[in-house]
């Protein structure tokens, strides 16, 4: 009895780590499938809200589109009422006595109005 010493065999001391090995493993696989799905999900939630919003955005411009036109046939009607041409002719303006007078930049016609002016005096 010179050493009580218990040999253990390196067999069963394989077989444990393998174990946890393959436990490891089990582990680590199904982290990594946890994360890729939860990465994936969360991807396709941002890409819907990206889209969401590029339609959205699109409607936007359409309608806007829709109203400059709509602003741009208004100021032509706009512009049609309140030519002299209508004016002339609106019956209310007529019944008032009012004659709409042109008035032209052109010089000669304007020196020819301040001699027919002068004479008149």
């Amino acid at each position: 009895m010179t050493s009580l010493s218990i040999s253990r065999s390196p067999l069963p001391l394989r077989r444990r780590l393998s174990a946890r090995m393959e436990f490891g493993i089990t582990i680590v696989l199904a982290v990594t499938g946890v994360l890729v799905a939860v990465l994936s999900l969360l991807y396709l939630f941002y890409a819907n809200a990206k889209a969401t919003q590029d339609y959205h955005l699109r409607t936007l411009q359409e309608r806007r589109t829709e109203l400059v036109k709509k602003n741009e046939i208004l100021a032509a009607e706009i512009a049609k009422t309140e030519s002299l041409d209508a004016l002339e002719q609106n019956k209310q303006i007529a019944a008032m006595g009012f004659s709409p007078q042109i008035y032209s930049l052109d010089t000669k016609i304007a020196a020819a109005n301040t001699e027919v002016a002068k004479a008149e005096k």
